[in-house]
């Protein structure tokens, strides 16, 4: 298929790309404060008021995934060898380090503190989750798979979101049509109804970058629509469903039927791209830096070890912490170290990318 016939080979802004990394850096964050801030790794109190976006952000990252990979395979990954090789060698730089740790951890923490692993929110049991996860469908709920997550690592749950819009993007861009839509829909049927229903996010992303030059925001209303949907961003997650009315029979995900207001989601998704919109259209007079630069792709590339390694860190730091819970103490120490070690695990799964990239090459060049 065509999708990028008519697009222009060009690198991404360095105001918007700056943006890019700033924002999923507070995204996965955002993330870190909900769990580090919710039983059994502490109770609330100091920062309460940041609890409830980290199911937004998890909708947020669904949307610049796509926006990154539309860009991705515009300039770098052209073909369906790089982008497979390219998508692997990411994922599993970071998959099989959080597999390892997860283990590791949850091994130690439950002869340490049996009574702390043994709540209902820190360790399914079981190796199909495991196994599943291992490769990444442990929410293809279709597969009759029953165990969702490994171990104590409940936020592993979306990486089989993110590995199935990977293959439907690289089935839409290099399969023949008549190959690629019915092999996308028996990949959703598989799937499930939850990964079904939020892929608009994550395809909306997709389309924002596919279409940026047919769809233009006026440069002088970017700023005033970039505070708007900067306050919807803040509003929605809190106050559009205080109700909880989201439909955990239809749309469950992670370990447990946990509800997911498709609705919202939606929202949260729309409102972003539009905020992606007013950004794009100023981002040739946005100042940056060479500092800047740095510490957004620093901020970038911690993004995803963060986000798979940081609920497992959590609960063996707050299984081993001397402080009460309910006190600062304990949830600054749990919550800086968590994010000390995924720091030094960060350059692990980065060398750990090249290596791969490199192996995988070699096994696609045989295999092709």
């Amino acid at each position: 298929m065509t999708f990028f016939r008519d697009s222009v080979r060009e690198p991404l802004p360095q105001g918007l790309s700056l943006y890019l990394d700033v924002v999923r850096g507070l995204a996965a964050v955002a993330v870190l404060l909900d769990h580090a801030n919710s039983p059994p790794i502490a109770e609330p109190g100091l920062w309460w008021r940041l609890l409830g976006y980290g199911s937004a952000a998890v909708t947020i990252f669904f949307v610049l995934s796509g926006y990154v990979i539309a860009y991705v395979i515009e300039t770098r990954d052209r073909t369906a060898g790089d982008y497979v090789v390219s998508r692997l060698s990411r994922l599993y730089s970071v998959v099989l380090v959080a597999l390892a740790l997860t283990f590791g951890l949850d091994l130690i923490g439950e002869m340490l503190n049996p009574t702390f692993y043994g709540q209902d929110r820190v360790v399914q049991a079981g190796w199909s989750g495991w196994a599943a996860s291992a490769f990444m469908l442990n929410e293809f709920r279709n597969l009759g798979i029953t165990g969702l997550v490994p171990g104590s690592n409940g936020p592993f749950w979306s990486l089989s979101f993110e590995f199935a819009y990977y293959i439907a993007a690289a089935l839409a861009v290099f399969a023949p049509a008549r190959l690629a839509w019915p092999a996308i829909a028996l990949l959703l049927a598989m799937a499930g109804p939850t990964i079904t229903a939020l892929a608009p996010c994550w395809f909306l992303g997709f389309a924002m970058y596919r279409w940026r030059t047919r769809i233009r925001l006026r440069y002088t209303l970017a700023p005033m629509v970039f505070v708007m949907t900067t306050a919807l961003l803040i509003w929605i997650p809190k106050y559009a469903d205080p109700d909880g009315l989201g439909r955990s029979d239809l749309f469950p995900f992670g370990r447990g039927s946990y509800p997911r207001n498709i609705l919202v989601d939606y929202a949260i998704a729309a409102t972003f791209a539009l905020q992606l919109l007013a950004v794009a259209a100023r981002h040739s007079r946005i100042p940056v830096s060479s500092r800047a630069l740095a510490i957004g792709r620093w901020l970038g590339s911690m993004t995803f070890p963060l986000y798979c390694l940081h609920f497992p860190l959590l609960c063996f730091l707050s299984a081993l912490s001397p402080f009460a819970r309910t006190g600062q103490v304990h949830w600054v120490a749990v919550a800086a170290g968590t994010i000390a070690i995924v720091m030094l695990a960060e350059k692990v799964t980065t060398r750990l990318q090249t290596r791969l990239k490199h192996l995988l090459r070699v096994i696609w060049s045989r295999f092709r």
